[in-house]
């Protein structure tokens, strides 16, 4: 069976931020299904995923389960995302 891994771009970014995914799994996985909950996409089932987006602060775990004819396996990662900051400029 495969062992599913895979690394982002960054794991803490700002509203609006694109995070890029990329598949690490061994055992040669044939399919991959990706889930990031509340980020466009929703989710994805290519190999390597780029531009995910959140538009509302807060923290969300992304799994990704990748399988072969052997078996599934499911590796997650937590992304946090912070509101955008407030500056303030003045004359």
């Amino acid at each position: 069976a495969p062992v599913a891994s895979f690394t982002a771009s960054a794991t803490s970014v700002c509203v609006g931020q694109p995070v890029n995914f990329t598949d690490n799994s061994t055992g040669s996985p044939t399919s991959w299904n990706w889930t990031f909950p509340s980020g466009t996409p929703a989710g994805a089932t290519t190999q390597n995923v780029n531009g995910v987006v959140w538009n509302t602060p807060g923290t969300y775990t992304v799994t990704l389960d990748a399988t072969n004819a052997n078996g599934t396996s499911t590796a997650t990662q937590v992304i946090t995302v912070n509101a955008a900051p407030n500056v303030t400029v003045s004359a």
